[in-house]
């Protein structure tokens, strides 16, 4: 008397659909979100032809230092500069945005990270990661340096 029925059988497949069709729709939903399957711009590690030096200072950052210095070199017009400051779990701490795209014979210098992060709070000492990000047509490349923080 415990036969499943035919009803009872489609049932446990629509349902069984409608579990699949859900994660789907969640996976794709957080692939999305995190520039996945929609973003087609894609992160590489810099074209010497493009950038010819990162360089941040002091190094280490230690006593009364309160900022760190960037300078950069470009050897062509690039479409966005951006450095991005993280923490050595890969959380992202500060951006430094809008920073100059044309090419130039001098390094780009006086681009200051106040060892804040982004709600304005001092830093914590230890080590941070920052990368210059630039992007050139759809893609975006990057050069990346470690930065020790001793107060």
């Amino acid at each position: 008397m415990n036969a499943v029925t035919n009803s009872d059988d489609k049932n446990y497949k629509l349902q069984f659909l409608q579990l699949v069709t859900l994660c789907l729709a969640l996976f794709v939903i957080v692939a999305c979100r995190e520039g996945g399957i929609t973003n087609s711009a894609r992160e590489y590690e810099a074209l010497s032809a493009d950038i010819e030096s990162v360089e941040c200072a002091p190094v280490p950052v230690s006593g009364p230092n309160r900022a760190v210095d960037f300078n950069y070199t470009l050897k062509n017009d690039v479409n966005s500069v951006m450095i991005k400051i993280y923490d050595t779990a890969g959380n992202i701490i500060k951006n430094i945005e809008d920073l100059p795209i044309k090419k130039s014979a001098a390094p780009y210098s006086g681009i200051k990270w106040d060892l804040t992060d982004f709600r304005g709070s001092v830093v914590a000492n230890g080590q941070y990661i920052y990368k210059l990000i630039y992007k050139k047509g759809e893609n975006e490349y990057y050069k990346q340096g470690k930065i020790a923080i001793q107060r």
